[in-house]
């Protein structure tokens, strides 16, 4: 009798243990978008690289959701294929894409189980949320905090952005990695600065092949400039900008290059730059009538 009673209490103790908090900084974020370009460039670097890692991933919408409740799809902006998404019975994930309606964009934690040119990706989920809902889960004083964006006005770097921007394209057209190196950094998680470098350096190569066939037919002398098309602040660390690439009549748009603020100093992401230009020029040399 004794032993049932204390039996019985220690369930009691259990049942009122709080349950473990989800750890949000364990998830490392990337988006839908760049996942997609870097499948483009090289899947078996990516699934070395991304492959039962935990991610956040952003910017997509739901476009299926599986009957059964075990899995769902979502969105790349692409025919071919969308990203897989599967979670487990009587999860918190399954609980919450009960709550969620095809449509809606939302963040997705959890671990990439298999990367695939053909299949792309399939991601097994720990939890299903919509942008900025886990702000309320992991804020201590949303009172306090609102008030001080309140009197603290969002800071204009738009100009220094854009010097960064502008010295880094300087480097880049001159085929100076070091000067490169001064304006970028390289936290990739598919090249290594080395790599970034080289794969530029081809892009040009490739690039100025073209030009000197335009030049020897046509006569004309073609230099090298560019613009920033497009400068948005994502948050108070990081701008997305489109570069416009020209030579002359002809000209190469570089969309979505990131450039963060890396210990205090703003950087241009390598990664970002190297894949936006190797599918700019890849595209551009396909449809000159000089690619093959």
């Amino acid at each position: 009798f004794m032993s049932g009673c204390g039996f019985r209490k220690n369930q009691t103790e259990q049942s009122q243990q709080p349950q473990p908090q989800f750890d949000y900084s364990a998830y490392e974020e990337v988006d839908v978008d760049s996942l997609m370009k870097a499948l483009e460039v090289n899947p078996a670097k990516v699934a070395q690289v991304v492959k039962n890692k935990k991610l956040k991933i952003v910017g997509g919408k739901i476009v299926q959701i599986d009957s059964d409740g075990d899995s769902f799809s979502i969105d790349t902006g692409l025919f071919s294929f969308d990203i897989t998404c599967n979670v487990k019975s009587n999860s918190v994930a399954q609980k919450q894409l009960l709550e969620i309606r095809k449509g809606q964009q939302v963040d997705i934690y959890g671990q990439i189980s298999h990367v695939g040119e053909v299949l792309g990706y399939s991601v097994d989920v720990d939890r299903i949320e919509l942008p900025g809902q886990n702000s309320a889960v992991t804020s201590n004083n949303k009172s306090a905090q609102k008030t001080s964006a309140k009197k603290q006005p969002a800071k204009d770097d738009s100009a220094e952005v854009k010097n960064v921007i502008n010295n880094f394209m300087s480097a880049f057209v001159k085929r100076n990695p070091q000067g490169m190196k001064q304006y970028s950094f390289c936290e990739s998680r598919m090249y290594s600065e080395n790599e970034v470098f080289a794969l530029l350096d081809d892009h040009i190569q490739v690039w100025d092949t073209v030009l000197e066939i335009i030049r020897d037919t046509s006569g004309r002398n073609i230099s090298y400039e560019w613009q920033i098309e497009r400068l948005n602040k994502v948050d108070g660390n990081t701008y997305s900008a489109d570069i416009r690439f020209i030579m002359s009549t002809d000209s190469l748009l570089f969309p979505d290059v990131t450039i963060k603020n890396i210990g205090g100093a703003w950087k241009v992401d390598s990664e970002s730059f190297a894949i936006s230009s190797g599918v700019s020029f890849t595209n551009t040399i396909m449809n000159s009538g000089y690619g093959y």
